[in-house]
Formats: C-alpha cells, structure tokens, sequence
C-alpha cells in the first residue's frame, strides 16, 4: 500500500511517499481503507520536533531518539472498511467511517488498522470523507478539555486561536451548550468568527486581549504566544485555563501555591479518544452544531507540499491528504 513516511525529523522535504505491506486485520480489528486524513498540529509538531519548552527530550524518548521508530504520522482518518477480524460484530466491510488513533498513528497511509471498540463512528449522512477528516482532532481535544474546565451554560468562554482546528470546534461546543464566547483570531476571520456564533471578536493584531478590561470562567489557548502569567489577570476567581501548548516550567510555576483561592486552575495534558465522543461528535454534524472547517486538500503524492501548507500561518482549517 501507498504510505506517506517520515523517517528522520526536519521541516517538509523530509517527507517522502513509499510502500509498506497493506496491514492484515485482528480478530478485534477493522481494516479501513483511508480517503482522507489531516496534517493535525500534532503531525507537524513530531515531524519537526517542536515541542512545548522541556519536552523535547521526552519527544524523542517517546518517539525516536535519531528519528521516527513509526514513519507513518497521522492521527485520524475518514474512509470505508474493506476488511474486518473475526471477532468483529459491531462493523462491517462497506461502512464508512471516521475516527482517531493519536497513539497508534498510522492514519497517512492507504490502509489504517483500528481496534473496532476504539474512538470510530460512521460519517453523517451528506458529509464527505475530507469533512468527516477534519473534525475529530479538534473536535475530540475540544471536548476533552472543555469536559475538564467544566464549562457550564452561560460561563464565559474565551478562545485564543479560534480560526484553528481545536479552537473553531471549542467555540462551535461552548456555543451550543448555551456559553458566551469571545474569540481571539486575525481580522480576516473575525466576521467568520461570529458566523460561527462568537459573541464578541478580538483580532490579536490590533489588540492583546490580556490587557481586556474583560474577565472570563475559562480561557481556551490554542497558541502559546502568551504566558500563564498574564493571562490569569483576566481569568475570573474559581476561573479555569486550558493550555494546549504548556510547557513544563509555566505549568509548574502556575501552578504553585502563591495563587490565594479561590483557585484558578491550569488544565494541560493528553485528550482522551472515546468511542463515546465520536458519536456525540457525529450527532453534533447531525444537528448542524458543528461543522468541519477546511482550509486546503492535496493529494497523497504532494504531501512534502501539504506539511509545508500545515506549517503556515494562519490557517483556515484542517490540512488534509487525499488518498483517493
């Protein structure tokens, strides 16, 4: 099968288009034949070894020290089963599915091998595999961690990078559970902001929002391009700041006892992948509460191309790869 591999760490020539065995399914596998798959932040990071500060080392003890010991990135997938294990009841060959794999990876690739209990849903009736493709990264991280803020009806919300994947899906959550939220993106996309239902818009190029006279429950940071620090000052008391890109000193200085209650939390790590999730994310698509935002498709063939599209800036929506 046609796999897009990166063996060795570096910018976008170091990805390469190549072979590999087409993978045999388990007796609790599902072989899905990949359509469509995105090059998620996640993707980038590890092919370029750009890891929040102090977690480097770990990337490359988790992932290889030299290079890659997996070639194959990619965490989520959209395409049809063609082949299921024997003990499979739940699936069947000819469905077509969407889903996340962020610890297996392997999703750039023509086939992907998934646990058929794992984080997989069938694609909504009227989207297509590249939309089915570019919501559950975003869409899974937003939940998780809008699930650990304990976001409640009515709070307000902050979104710093919510023209990005998991911002755009945290804004079209928090907006359907009944929360205000204020969203921090170029001047470009603020009219695309509020189409997506933000209550005020805050373009970063003209204004820093932690000097707003504004205080929310949660801030949701996408980007990393302020520090803790500041902004706590505009997190209310009790308030809650997801921090997708922590590195290990912030946290740990945000984190001490200095901060007099009541507390405001710092919430970073790893989103968890359920099956559960997927299929509230697929009913979410059903009831037209969220949708896929999608910024370029490239063919397989052009992924050096499609890696040097993902590291740009300001993006408008998922990077993804054709394997059609």
């Amino acid at each position: 099968m046609v796999a897009v591999l990166c063996s060795k760490y570096g910018g976008p020539h170091v990805v390469s288009v190549g072979d590999l065995p087409r993978p045999v399914p388990g007796p609790d596998e599902i072989r899905v034949r990949v359509m469509a798959s995105p090059i998620t932040v996640g993707d980038r990071r590890i092919r370029s070894l750009d890891f929040p500060q102090g977690m480097k080392t770990l990337g490359r003890a988790a992932m290889g020290w030299r290079g890659l010991r997996n070639p194959v990135l990619g965490a989520v997938f959209a395409g049809q089963i063609d082949a299921v294990g024997n003990n499979v009841r739940t699936w069947r060959a000819g469905d077509a599915v969407f889903g996340m794999d962020g610890r297996g990876m392997g999703c750039h690739a023509a086939y992907k091998l998934v646990n058929s209990l794992g984080a997989i849903a069938p694609i909504p009736a009227g989207l297509s595999f590249e939309g089915a493709a570019a919501l559950p990264f975003g869409g899974l991280t937003a939940m998780h961690f809008l699930r650990s803020a304990q976001l409640r009806s009515g709070e307000r919300l902050l979104v710093n990078g919510a023209s990005g994947a998991c911002g755009a899906a945290a804004l079209q959550l928090a907006v359907a559970a009944g929360s205000p939220v204020t969203a921090v993106c170029s001047g470009r996309k603020l009219a695309w902001a509020r189409q997506l239902g933000a209550t005020n818009v805050v373009d970063y190029t003209a204004s820093n929002f932690t000097q707003l006279p504004d205080q929310f429950d949660v801030i949701f940071d996408t980007v990393g391009n302020h520090c803790v620090a500041d902004m706590l000052r505009v997190l209310k008391p009790g308030g809650r700041l997801v921090r997708l890109n922590a590195g290990v000193n912030e946290l740990w200085s945000a984190n001490r006892p200095r901060l007099k209650q009541p507390e405001r939390r710092v919430i970073a790590g790893l989103a968890s992948e359920r099956a559960s999730d997927m299929g509230e994310l697929a009913e979410l698509v059903n009831r037209k509460q969220i949708w896929p935002q999608i910024d370029s498709v490239f063919d397989f063939h052009d992924a050096a191309l499609a890696h040097g599209r993902a590291d740009a800036a300001g993006l408008d929506g998922a990077v993804l790869l054709q394997f059609e």
